[in-house]
């Protein structure tokens, strides 16, 4: 288990200070399967935690995306997810600070420990 995922998450308010510098480094380093990407569908892309998770099929691929949905609605934050055959990409980012806050990366460890026990 990751440092990370040991961490409660925090409500994130308006003007909450990003992930950035040597935190974000660090989130990124026990992150090793996640992705620091740019939103293109916004005219001001903000930054976004990103992984793609591989299934065998669409149903597990649906499973997982219900699991992961319990895991953000106890949190009250929410990812986008988007299934297709044999593939599930998460993105986790903060809407009020448009960026991505340290609850983003606890959520994303979270994810992963989810997905370990998932296969």
């Amino acid at each position: 288990m990751s440092n990370l995922a040991k961490q409660e998450c925090q409500a994130c308010q308006v003007g909450a200070t990003p992930l950035a510098g040597a935190e974000l480094t660090q989130a990124l380093q026990e992150l090793p399967d996640w992705e620091l990407q740019s939103n293109p569908q916004k005219s001001n892309p903000q930054p976004m935690l990103v992984r793609h998770y591989a299934f065998k099929d669409f149903t597990a691929a649906l499973r997982f995306a219900n699991t992961i949905g319990t895991l953000a609605d106890k949190h009250n934050h929410h990812p986008r997810i988007m299934i297709e055959w044999g593939k599930l990409t998460v993105q986790w980012w903060t809407h009020k600070i448009n960026n991505v806050h340290l609850t983003d990366a606890i959520l994303a460890a979270k994810t992963d420990e989810l997905f370990s026990s998932h296969e």
